[in-house]
């Protein structure tokens, strides 16, 4: 279990998160597989910094990041990159 600011997480393998949704019914679109492959698949938050930059841009993932902020979230994971 992580825990984030308010927000505890279990973090389980992907293939188990499928298994949970289609036990409840839940489409892929709907379900806690695709949440999770937002967060820690190949469209994870993507965060730019240049070389000499003091802050990074994020380049994949506002709309996640903004949702985050509303929810409260403390830390969310993402992938910084320095060009």
């Amino acid at each position: 279990m992580l825990i984030y600011g308010r927000c505890r997480c279990l973090i389980l393998p992907t293939q188990n998160l499928g298994d949970i949704d289609r036990k409840n019914n839940k489409p892929y679109h709907e379900g806690q597989q695709q949440v999770y492959e937002a967060f820690f698949g190949e469209e994870y938050i993507r965060l730019e910094r240049r070389k000499g930059a003091s802050h990074y841009k994020i380049t994949n993932g506002r709309h996640r990041i903004l949702t985050a902020q509303r929810l409260d979230w403390g830390l969310i994971p993402a992938k910084t990159i320095d060009i």
